[in-house]
């Protein structure tokens, strides 16, 4: 890993924070504040993304206790038992090695 190359990545992010903080001070419109959001994330994500980070899709797939935890489940009869039917909290994996397991809630047959 070139640390290097991964910290001038995220400096920009590091800037941009810096302005969207300052503008929050001069009470400026919310659809700026958003939109610059929306970029920091862009950058973050690229930033990661170029290091091999990606997260985890979950929503849909069926549920697997290695990469995925199950903090609620829900009778869904529309959906497959034991599918995933909403992420709590993104999944993330390094390369091929999963870096946090994805906090899911889980369809189970209706009673």
């Amino acid at each position: 890993m070139n640390w290097n190359n991964f910290v001038s990545d995220l400096l920009p992010v590091l800037d941009n924070l810096d302005r969207a903080k300052q503008s929050l001070s001069e009470a400026s419109e919310p659809k700026v504040l958003y939109q610059g959001i929306l970029m920091m994330h862009q950058q973050l994500k690229q930033a990661l993304e170029a290091l091999g980070v990606k997260r985890m899709e979950t929503v849909g797939k069926p549920f697997d206790p290695a990469i995925h935890e199950a903090v609620s489940q829900l009778a869904m009869p529309s959906a497959p038992e034991n599918s995933i039917i909403a992420e709590q909290l993104a999944g993330y994996q390094l390369h091929d090695k999963i870096i946090r397991v994805a906090q899911v809630i889980v369809a189970t047959s209706p009673e």
